[in-house]
Order: structure tokens, then C-alpha cells, then sequence
């Protein structure tokens, strides 16, 4: 029972000397209010009798005094309950987002950014209201109950035990509704983890979207799944709003019971006017712990299928890690070499097929072929972002296995084919990684042919790009993208067809900058433009994942092979663009 609760409850009982004091407070508010009915019990039975002003002025400040500290004891207990438990949030949030980071690109590929959002959000906030509230009420229905019947046994045991008769029934129904709780919350969540996706996913694509006119049927797809979600929270409200009535006509019961044996005892002078005034005054303390219980069960129950929900994602294992072998990459070992290596996605098809490839430390190395041939697969493979077969893939002598993933890709500059940008300045996010140095931010922006552009901009590099650098335009956009990589000055810098919305004029410029920039490093270079590899020092042609030419930009000419056959077609289009 609440087997994931548990599981994550180190989150909330580390904090164990503010918890202690908690529920000190929890016993002593009880005290003070357990007190109040005797007070009311002296009174009444002193009103039987002769009581004078300066007695009942006493009692009525001893009532005042008790509700005073009572006061001071319950917001003592909620200011520490509630605060460990926006702690244990703190930190459970944190560890959720880190295991994202250890994620492996493939498992992003899985699942939506929507359902992730969704568990981030509103799961861990679940899990709070169970041990924040949740873990307050608990307690605090626990030791009222108790103070409570331990008071009332006292003041007459068969009336008790007649009040009690209603129990069995009150177990039985919290039982029925938080097992039904559990699985409608869960259901609860799946449709607003669906939404959450649906409403990203849209947002994301809204340029798309209006593009294509298509407003008023993703309205209406995303009213079916709010619709849905609707129906699912109101099947888990009618659960809930048939609870409390339930235990509020049991409680009825409860007391009827009660003012029926207790009149006909008073009656026979069994019992004084005074005990049956605290017995009632007790029995209506029991009230709220009867209703609190049904909003615990609730509260614990769609804590259990929100902790479930996290679970999947704490315990979904990185598909690439480090071994226990591993060690730092080799400085200045920078050769990398594949052999006979073989790769493909899961259960599909093979991208790549027995490449045997090796691109000495310092070089340059082109890699051209046609639409889907594995070029970018190739490059990815070297940093890790997928796994390799073992023994396949070689840098620096050592297999990409042997290095520890952080040292390899601190030593690789990355510019992938699918941009992206962050909603913040042009600047942060060319000096993306905090040990960048920032003084090289113009040098960089001028490499990469961006200077131009920033010194246009009315804010220059502190100009925010908005969302995704919406505000960019798709060359500029790549351009950020490659300053950064050339300002991480790593020894490997791989660039994978990232000048696609660049024009031939700027392109020329940024591949005369970048024979500077690659002196030194190991660069490897994705096109599907000629223009851009034919200054390197060697290329490779690769067609449905293999590689079928290789050799300088000369010699592949010399070929009349593939190579020639895209130089040739790719002249024809400039000569074309021209007319």
C-alpha cells in the first residue's frame, strides 16, 4: 500500500529535527484543545450547584487562554510541516530534472515534452500535498482521536463504545472510495498529460498552424482532449463529493446514539449534565478527524498515482553512461576511427553498414552523400548521442566506451542540423557554456560571418531572440549556432549541415573563415553542398550507409563517380539560379 510514496519518503523524513518539532506542535495543540471540554464540563456542573462571577470569569479566561496557545502551537506546526514539505519538493524536483539531463537522447524520441512537463508540474505537486497537508492532517486526526477517546472512555465507557458502533462502516467505505480515488486520479493525469502535449506541441507549431489554416480544427481537437480531461475530473469529483456526505450522515448516526443513552443516563443519574455536555463537546472533536480522514485518503491516493507517474521516468535507466572502467580522454589523443562498425535504431534497419573510416588528429574530413545516406547518424555516433557497437568506434586509441562521456564531449564542439535556440540574449546564447570565454564573443560572431548582423541589432548582443530565436532568421540562426561551438574551442569540432539556410555569397566567407578556426582541430564537416567540403583535406561519398568514394575534392572529380555526378548537378542549379 502506497509502495511508491514510501519509496520517494527519504525526501520529506531527512528533514528529521524540523518534522520532530512538527509534530511536537501537532501533540500540544491537541493538549490544549482535549482540555477545553473538561473546562466546560467544570462549568456546567458548578452551575448545578452556586457558582460566583469570579469563578466563571476564570473558566471563561482559562477557555480564552487554551485557544491562544492552541493558535500559537497550530501555526508553528504548519509553518514547519508545510516548509519541509515545499523542501522535500525542492529537492525531488531537482533530482527529477538531473535524471532528465542523464536521459539519452533516444529516450526523448519515446516521449513527449507535454508528458514530461505534466510529471514535472503537477505529479510533484501531488507528491507535496501528501506529505505537506496530507502528513498535517494525518497526524493531527490521529493524536485528536486519540486524546479524544481516552477522555471519553474516561467520562463513561458504555457510551463510547455505543458512539463507536459506526466504525467498521466508516473503514469499509474509506477503503472502497481511496481504492477507486487511486485509479480515477491516475486517469486524471494520463488525459492532462495528453493536453499538456497537445497545447506544447501547438504552441511550439503555431507559425505551422495558422500557415495552414488549420485554427479551428486544432481548437476543436484540443476542446475533445480538454473535454475528456473535463470528464475524467468530474468522475473523480463525484467520488469524492460522495465521501464526505457519507461520513457526515455516519457521524449523525454517531450522535444520535449518543443523545439517546446519554438523556435516559441523566435521566436515571447515571451520569451528570456536566460529563454528557464534555462527552458531546468531545464526540463533535471527532468530527473534523472523520472528515479530514476522507480528504487524507484522497490526498494520499492521488499522491500514490502522481509518485507512480515519477517513478517510470526515476527509473528509466540511461541507455548511454559511463562504464566503471572509464577514464578522461586522452589529451592531444584525438585520432578517431571506425571499424567495420554497423549501426541502426532499435528494431528498424541498418543506418550504417561496415564503415571503416579514420580521420587523423589536426585534419579535416567532408562528409557528402545523398538524402537519408547516414551522414548525420555518423557524426552523432562520435559523440556519443547514440550508442555504438562496442569495439567499433575508436578516439584517440581508446573506444568511445573507455572515455568518460563528460570528458569526451567536453573535447567535442557540436553544431547540429536542427537548430535551437533559448529565449534570452543573442549573447548567452553564443556563450552558452559558463567556462566559455566570453572575450572571445566578437572574434567568434565574426567567424562565423554574424558580426554584421549583431551590429544592426539596436541592442547588439543583448538583444533577446525570443523563443527558439524566432526573431532570427534561419541563416542567422545557424550562424549563433556555430559561433557557439567555435567559441567552446574543443579539439573536435563537428559541424552537421548547419549552413543549409545560409546563401552561397556568406557561405563562401564562413568556410574561408572557418580554414583558420580548423587549424589545429579535428573537423569533421555534413553537407549536401559540394562548395562547402571541397577545400577540406579528405571527403567521403556515403550512399544508403556506406561509404563508396573517398579522396580529396581532385581526385573524387577525377572518379566521375557519385561525387562528380552531384558536383556537375549543383553547377547546372547555380548556373540556373543566375538566369
Amino acid at each position: 500500500m502506497l509502495k511508491h510514496l514510501r519509496k520517494y519518503s527519504h525526501y520529506f523524513f531527512r528533514h528529521r529535527r524540523a518534522i520532530a518539532v512538527g509534530f511536537a506542535c501537532v501533540v500540544m495543540t491537541n493538549i490544549f484543545g482535549a482540555v477545553k471540554p473538561m473546562i466546560l464540563k467544570f462549568a456546567i456542573d458548578d452551575l448545578e450547584r452556586a457558582i460566583n462571577w469570579e469563578k466563571i470569569l476564570l473558566l471563561a479566561f482559562a477557555i480564552v487562554a487554551l485557544a491562544l496557545f492552541q493558535g500559537i502551537f497550530r501555526f508553528l506546526l504548519r509553518w514547519k510541516m508545510a516548509g519541509t514539505s515545499r523542501k522535500a519538493e525542492y529537492q525531488l524536483r531537482n533530482d527529477f530534472v538531473a535524471h532528465l539531463q542523464k536521459l539519452s537522447p533516444s529516450y526523448y524520441d519515446r516521449n513527449t515534452t507535454g508528458d514530461i512537463m505534466a510529471r514535472a508540474t503537477s505529479d510533484i505537486n501531488a507528491f507535496r500535498m501528501a506529505y505537506g497537508p496530507g502528513i498535517v492532517h494525518f497526524a493531527d486526526t490521529i493524536i485528536v482521536s486519540v486524546f479524544a477517546l481516552i477522555m471519553m472512555f474516561s467520562l463513561n465507557l458504555k457510551l463510547t463504545l455505543a458512539a463507536f458502533a459506526i466504525f467498521p462502516m466508516v473503514s469499509l467505505i474509506v477503503y472502497i472510495i481511496g481504492k477507486k480515488t487511486y485509479t480515477l486520479h491516475t486517469r486524471v493525469q494520463e488525459s492532462y498529460s495528453e493536453m499538456n502535449a497537445f497545447a506544447q506541441e501547438n504552441i511550439s507549431g503555431v507559425r505551422v498552424v495558422k500557415s495552414f489554416a488549420l485554427e479551428n480544427q486544432h481548437i476543436s481537437s484540443f476542446m475533445k482532449l480538454s473535454g475528456d480531461y473535463l470528464s475524467r475530473n468530474m468522475d473523480l469529483v463525484k467520488m469524492q463529493a460522495l465521501f464526505i456526505p457519507i461520513l457526515y450522515f455516519l457521524l449523525g448516526v454517531g450522535v444520535m446514539i449518543v443523545l439517546l443513552m446519554g438523556g435516559i443516563g441523566i435521566i436515571k443519574g447515571e451520569m451528570s449534565l456536566g460529563d454528557f455536555a464534555a462527552f458531546v463537546a468531545y464526540l463533535m472533536m471527532l468530527a473534523w478527524p472523520m472528515i479530514a480522514l476522507g480528504w487524507v485518503v484522497n490526498i494520499f491516493q492521488r499522491a500514490e498515482a502522481s509518485t507512480a507517474r515519477i517513478d517510470k521516468i526515476m527509473t528509466a535507466e540511461p541507455e548511454i553512461e559511463d562504464s566503471p572502467l572509464a577514464s578522461p580522454l586522452i589529451p592531444d589523443g584525438h585520432r578517431i576511427e571506425f571499424r567495420r562498425l554497423n549501426f541502426a535504431y532499435g528494431e528498424r534497419g541498418e543506418v550504417l553498414r561496415y564503415i571503416d573510416l579514420t580521420v587523423e588528429p589536426g585534419s579535416s574530413l567532408g562528409i557528402v552523400g545523398s538524402l537519408g545516406s547516414g551522414k548525420s547518424t555518423l557524426v552523432k555516433l562520435i559523440a556519443r548521442l547514440y550508442q555504438p557497437p562496442p569495439n567499433t568506434l575508436f578516439i584517440g586509441g581508446m573506444t568511445v566506451e573507455e572515455i568518460e562521456l563528460e570528458s569526451l564531449r567536453e573535447n567535442i564542439a557540436f553544431v547540429p542540423q536542427d537548430v535551437f535556440l533559448f529565449s534570452d540574449t543573442l549573447g548567452d546564447n553564443i556563450v552558452f557554456d559558463e567556462g566559455s570565454e566570453s572575450g572571445r564573443l566578437t572574434e567568434v560572431s565574426r567567424t562565423a560571418e554574424l558580426l554584421c548582423d549583431v551590429e544592426d541589432f539596436p541592442q547588439g548582443f543583448n538583444t533577446v531572440v525570443g523563443e527558439r530565436g524566432i526573431t532570427l532568421s534561419g541563416g542567422q540562426k545557424q550562424r549563433v549556432t556555430l559561433a557557439r561551438a567555435l567559441l567552446k574551442d574543443a579539439p573536435i569540432l563537428i559541424i552537421d549541415d548547419a549552413l543549409t539556410a545560409v546563401d552561397a555569397s556568406t557561405e563562401a566567407n564562413i568556410l574561408s573563415n572557418l580554414r583558420e578556426a580548423f587549424k589545429g582541430r579535428t573537423a569533421l564537416v555534413v553537407s549536401h553542398r559540394i562548395s562547402a567540403v571541397s577545400g577540406l583535406d579528405s571527403i567521403i561519398v556515403m550512399n544508403e550507409g556506406r561509404i563508396v568514394e573517398r579522396g580529396t575534392h581532385r581526385e573524387l572529380l577525377a572518379m566521375e563517380g557519385m561525387y562528380y555526378r552531384m558536383y556537375r548537378r549543383q553547377l547546372l542549379e547555380e548556373e540556373l539560379e543566375m538566369i
